[in-house]
C-alpha cells in the first residue's frame, strides 16, 4: 500500500512516491491493482480490519508529515478521514493538541 514505486536503474532520489494499493495472491503468486490511495504517500502504516477495512495511519508525501488515521471500506472503496478524538475525551492528554499522543501511548 503506497510507498516507494521501485524502478530499475533509478537513483532513490529519483523514485517518486505512488498511491497504489496492490494484492498478491499467494496461491499463483500474481500481483494485481486492489485500489488507490486519495493521494500518494510513503512511510506510514496500515493495517486490515476484520476483512472489511484498511486502516492507515501518518505517512509523508515527501514534502509533508501527516498524522492522519483514514479508513477504506473495501466493499464501497470508499476513504474516510476519522475523527481526530472522540468529543467525551476533549481533555484526554492521550489527544493532547488533537493529534494521537505517542507519549501517554
Amino acid at each position: 500500500m503506497g510507498g516507494r514505486a521501485l524502478e530499475s536503474g533509478k537513483n532513490l532520489e529519483e523514485i517518486q512516491f505512488t498511491d497504489e494499493i496492490v494484492s498478491i495472491n499467494l496461491e499463483n503468486k500474481k500481483v494485481s491493482l486492489f485500489g488507490r490511495l486519495p493521494s500518494s504517500l510513503g512511510a506510514h502504516v496500515s493495517a486490515l480490519v476484520d476483512d472489511k477495512y484498511l486502516v492507515l495511519y501518518g505517512g509523508t508525501n515527501g514534502f509533508n508529515f501527516f498524522d492522519t488515521i483514514l479508513r477504506y471500506e473495501i466493499e464501497t472503496k470508499k476513504w474516510t478521514m476519522m475523527t481526530k478524538y472522540p468529543g467525551d475525551f476533549s481533555k484526554s492528554t492521550f489527544f493532547a493538541d488533537g493529534r494521537i499522543a505517542c507519549t501517554s501511548c
